[in-house]
């Protein structure tokens, strides 16, 4: 048993809390464990009342709208950059927009999962873009990624278009859904359509991206 793993007034909050637990437990056998006061009065104000930092204002929009201010105020800077490629804001934009506009057309409205199966390239930024243009919400999956998790999570999101790179476009079409695969600058098939994209009247609280857990501990869970 180690005596020097904690301070003696650690040690004393410590114990002082596991006893406020057990009074509470034995005072009421059927109280939520969720309910059970483990801090002090003095520890919840320091915590929920001295801890929380200053009130941050959020902004009323979405990330179509916030990129679309960005790309007005420096259209010809410098968005994307790999390698000897360099994309600008301008240029960033039409392609997100096109390739936007043909997921409106597969279908894609607010709330509608997107998943992307696609290396780290300018292709994904096009991808991720677009599907916030189209008011989608996009599900990143990774190559490294066992075939059953990603079809688990293809299932569990019942997403209907996959978008690919040219890459990733073999192992794509073994997930169940339809495939769009785009190019390496994230250009759509048939990408001679005009980069304007219609209002899908987005808004902040609709639904973003679904992340998943690992599922080392089980299924997977978005």
């Amino acid at each position: 048993f180690r005596t020097d793993l904690f301070d003696r007034s650690t040690a004393r909050s410590l114990v002082e809390r596991f006893v406020r637990t057990l009074e509470a437990v034995v005072a009421d056998p059927g109280v939520r464990l969720s309910h059970v006061p483990v801090l002090s009065g003095t520890e919840r104000h320091r915590l929920l009342g001295e801890g929380t930092g200053a009130a941050l204002e959020t902004l009323d929009a979405t990330l179509p709208e916030l990129f679309a201010a960005q790309v007005l105020r420096t259209p010809d800077a410098p968005a994307l950059v790999q390698g000897g490629t360099t994309v600008s804001y301008a240029e960033l934009d039409a392609r997100a927009g096109r390739l936007a506009r043909v997921l409106r057309q597969q279908g894609v409205r607010p709330g509608t999962p997107v998943v992307m199966l696609m290396e780290r390239s300018p292709a994904h930024v096009v991808a991720t873009l677009a599907i916030s243009r189209a008011g989608g919400a996009y599900v990143p999956l990774h190559d490294t990624y066992p075939l059953d998790r990603m079809r688990h999570v293809v299932a569990d999101t019942a997403a209907t278009l996959v978008l690919a790179d040219r890459a990733e476009a073999a192992r794509a079409g073994e997930l169940g859904a339809r495939v769009m695969v785009v190019d390496e600058f994230g250009a759509p098939p048939g990408s001679g359509q005009a980069d304007g994209v219609p209002d899908v009247g987005l808004r902040p609280q609709d639904l973003a991206y679904v992340m998943y857990t690992s599922g080392s501990t089980g299924v997977p869970k978005g």
